[in-house]
């Protein structure tokens, strides 16, 4: 098993997946990539700081960017670690309002998880996006 990336990769990582959403310059594809391969090999902490990151890193008010997270690599995580994931978003989430506003995007398959973000966002007076 590969070794989780050092929290200076993950900024990597996310100031490039930043990127390639604003200006999709295909020098950025790495970052999907890179972010694809942490998943694919169950690296749950890599994908927790990688989400994480892109929600500090986001600018608050780029509602399309933040949707983009929330439909791509906040949802992927959810639906590879559903309780596991959902308990950190849950606890994090008040204290990250980008992370809150991501959440608002993500449509799982999974009826328990679905039922499980509605009551993290009803609590907040969120709705899906």
């Amino acid at each position: 098993m590969t070794p989780s990336p050092s929290d200076r990769d993950v900024t990597r990582v996310s100031e490039a997946w930043l990127a390639l959403q604003a200006t999709k310059d295909s020098q950025y594809d790495w970052a999907i990539d890179t972010a694809e391969t942490w998943r694919e090999a169950g690296d749950y902490s890599a994908m927790a700081r990688f989400v994480l990151q892109l929600c500090c890193d986001a600018p608050r008010d780029d509602i399309a960017l933040i949707g983009m997270i929330g439909v791509s690599p906040l949802e992927n995580w959810i639906d590879g670690w559903s309780d596991a994931a959902l308990a950190l978003v849950e606890a994090a989430v008040d204290n990250n309002p980008v992370l809150l506003q991501a959440l608002t995007f993500v449509w799982t398959r999974q009826p328990a998880v679905r039922e499980r973000i509605d009551a993290i966002l009803g609590a907040r007076g969120e709705t899906r996006a």
